[in-house]
Formats: structure tokens, C-alpha cells, sequence
């Protein structure tokens, strides 16, 4: 992802040559990181995970990929933000998880709004927090949506409810203490609806993204 500092907007780049042939992953790295840094890095693993599984590019293989990245990531957190290294190395492997089920499904509406108030100096994964509850809402309104993300909520609840992966995404916003929109002076007004709906990676939503959706979506955030 570039930032392009004319437009203020985050640009994605899709490309399968950006997979690695090798991967090192070490938790040493972790150790020293504030616990606000690697919450909200989870919960943009977590949102590449869940926008690809809804997406409409399917591939039977990422959604296996997806569903463990929500898996590890519920039972590793607690231990993880206590500095346990082997927790924090499977938090690491369900980052790389999801970042192939980014590149194989792309990811959707949440990134798409989030690749565009970058301009706002919000930070991404942030963003997708705070955005990703009111988008499972939207999509949800999709019956195939719905079932998919019943589906992989048993992966964090025994109730197969898409409302235990939005309790999931809030709890971390409480623990992060993330800031709301409102901090920022977002405003509906101030949006580029154009570009967020052409954004690359939103073409694969569950639902197609309008001018109408984005502003429910914000207006539930501020």
C-alpha cells in the first residue's frame, strides 16, 4: 500500500508477486511494542481475514486461512499482550494468514473507506476497527454474508453468531482505547465518495459500495 501525498489517500497495490518465498517470523520483534500497537495490528489481521472470507472471490484454501487467523488470535491475545513469546509468535503466524487471505480474496468496504481518511491522519488499523462492527452489520443484511460470518464466529464464541465477531472487534477497541472519528473532525461532507467507491480493493464486497452505504456506515462511527 503507498500513500500518495497529492491526494492524501492510501493506493493499494494487488499483485501475487508480492508473495514471499520465505518467511522469518521472530517475537523477539514484539517484546518491546506498546499493547496499543499490537491490538490494533490484530484487528487488521483480523479485518483481512473477515472481508476476504465474505468476498466474492472464493477460494476454499483462504478460508480455511481465514478462520485459523481468528482462531489463533482469540486464544493467543491475553497471553500475548503479557509479553508471552510463544503466544505472540502464533499471533504472528495469524497475521500471516490473513495477509494471504488479503492477497487472494482482496478485502472490502472497511479498507476501502479506511485507504481514503488516511487523509484525516487516522491510522489504518484504527480504522478498521472502529468501522468493522458497523460494516458486519451492513453486510449482514446479505444472507450468504450472514451465514459465512456465523460460520466463522465459532471460532471465537460457541454461539455461531456474526454479533460475537462485532463483541470481538469492540472488546479490542476498549482495551486499545482507540480514538473515535469524532477526534479526528471527520465529517460526511469532507469525504470523497468517488474514491472510495472505485477503490481497488472494495470491488469485492458482499454488497456493492454506494454513496448511501458509506455515509450509514460513518455516521454510525461518529
Amino acid at each position: 500500500v503507498l500513500f500518495d501525498k497529492n491526494s492524501n489517500k492510501k493506493i493499494p497495490v494487488i499483485s501475487h508477486q508480492f508473495l514471499p518465498d520465505l518467511v522469518i517470523l521472530d517475537p523477539n520483534i514484539l517484546v518491546d511494542l506498546p499493547n496499543k500497537i499490537i491490538l490494533s495490528s490484530l484487528c487488521d489481521a483480523m479485518t483481512h481475514a473477515l472481508e476476504g472470507y465474505v468476498s466474492t472471490i472464493k477460494n476454499a484454501m483462504m478460508d480455511y486461512f481465514a478462520e485459523q487467523t481468528i482462531k489463533i488470535i482469540n486464544e493467543n491475545i491475553e497471553h500475548a499482550l503479557e509479553k508471552d513469546l510463544s503466544s505472540l509468535l502464533n499471533l504472528q503466524v495469524a497475521a500471516l494468514y490473513g495477509g494471504y487471505v488479503q492477497n487472494h480474496c482482496l478485502v472490502g468496504v472497511s479498507h476501502a473507506i479506511a485507504h481514503d481518511i488516511a487523509s484525516f491522519g487516522i491510522p489504518h488499523a484504527e480504522a478498521n476497527a472502529i468501522l468493522m462492527p458497523h460494516v458486519i452489520e451492513m453486510n449482514a443484511h446479505n444472507k450468504n454474508t450472514k451465514t459465512l460470518y456465523n460460520k466463522i464466529a465459532k471460532n471465537i464464541s460457541d454461539e455461531a453468531s456474526y454479533k460475537e465477531i462485532i463483541n470481538f472487534y469492540n472488546r479490542f477497541i476498549d482495551m486499545g482505547k482507540f480514538s473515535s472519528f469524532k477526534s479526528y473532525k471527520l465529517r460526511l461532507e469532507d469525504l470523497n465518495y468517488e474514491s472510495i467507491i472505485n477503490d481497488e480493493v472494495g470491488r469485492f464486497n458482499p454488497i456493492p459500495i454506494t454513496k448511501k452505504s458509506i455515509k450509514e456506515i460513518i455516521t454510525r462511527t461518529l
